[in-house]
């Protein structure tokens, strides 16, 4: 019985993050599709996408700031290089490193980035 006492809010505090967690997704999937992003992959509570114009990469936190994503414009992009399941993005103004939980995802985001690049 005590063991009960115990087990119930325990319980109801993973519902909880569980709920927050599918509610921040689905505004995160929201913004993307607003602001017309596709290949659209999560890995490690990162969301990262390319959008008409850049890339565009959302932490997935506990509270969600969508001012605090990172962009990186197209045009300001140097150099891309892939390293494992890592992708390096370089531009003029910062360095990017996109993690991939597959080399078949890291391997269609270089691809549609690399023809949008052209």
């Amino acid at each position: 019985m005590v063991f009960l006492i115990f087990l119930i809010p325990v319980g109801l505090l993973f519902g909880a993050i569980y709920w927050h967690d599918v509610s921040n997704e689905t505004k995160i999937q929201t913004y993307f599709q607003e602001s017309k992003c596709e290949y659209v992959y999560r890995y490690h509570a990162r969301f990262k996408a390319l959008c008409d114009d850049k890339i565009l990469v959302i932490n997935d936190y506990f509270s969600l700031d969508f001012d605090s994503n990172v962009e990186i414009r197209y045009k300001d992009i140097k150099a891309v290089d892939k390293k494992e399941n890592i992708l390096h993005i370089a531009s003029e103004k910062k360095s990017l490193e996109l993690y991939f939980e597959t080399q078949e995802h890291i391997q269609i985001f270089q691809t549609k980035l690399t023809q949008r690049l052209q």
